[in-house]
């Protein structure tokens, strides 16, 4: 799954989607913490989630389990950066990428999104699971990155078929990651945000 999304995200580049986010992100600067796909050059976590989210679903041929959509794009941005930053070794970060990948396919299963692009939603929270993982957050500090996650989930249906649907991606990455960071700082959300009343589950 790694390596299929990597390949596809290379493809990314070439695509016009593709090119103007790098553009995009590019401009925006940001403190050298992690590698941009392709690109030889450096932004912070956040921005390098976002713009190789983008890049991984930029084909839309990257690995899905149907209904639930893509989760790989969503998580392995994430991972990589993430662990560039804070030199995770190797075995971290496939630990960090399977605990993404079950997450994603968990939240996802039974779980439909109607009008919305399952990627988005199921793949925030996929993110910021990951990224906990990582930066080995207590079970508080989790429950905390996914309660923030949640409130990030989107992507609105209407916008597949367009540019605008591998940004889903990306922003679930880029979402992800920033939940996990700010729970570590101790940001708060509800932490019943998954199962409790008006919570992911009944939405």
């Amino acid at each position: 799954a790694m390596l299929d999304t990597l390949g596809v995200a290379l493809a990314g580049v070439t695509q016009p989607v593709g090119r103007i986010v790098l553009n995009y992100t590019r401009a925006a600067g940001g403190t050298p913490e992690a590698g941009v796909f392709a690109t030889g050059w450096k932004t912070n976590v956040a921005n390098a989630s976002f713009a190789n989210g983008v890049l991984a679903h930029a084909t839309d041929f990257d690995d899905t389990w149907l209904p639930i959509g893509h989760p790989t794009c969503t998580v392995l941005p994430v991972v990589l950066a993430l662990g560039e930053k804070l030199g995770s070794s190797g075995k971290e970060l496939i630990s960090a990428f399977v605990v993404g990948l079950e997450v994603h396919g968990k939240v996802g299963c039974g779980h439909t999104t109607p009008g919305f692009h399952s990627t988005g939603i199921h793949g925030t929270l996929a993110a910021a699971a990951a990224a906990a993982k990582l930066l080995s957050l207590s079970e508080w500090e989790t429950r905390m990155a996914l309660a923030i996650a949640a409130s990030h989930a989107s992507g609105i249906g209407k916008n597949i078929g367009t540019m605008t649907k591998p940004y889903h991606a990306g922003n679930a990455a880029s979402g992800g990651v920033r939940a996990a960071m700010l729970a570590q700082a101790g940001f708060t959300g509800d932490p019943e945000v998954i199962t409790g009343s008006r919570g992911y589950a009944e939405n």
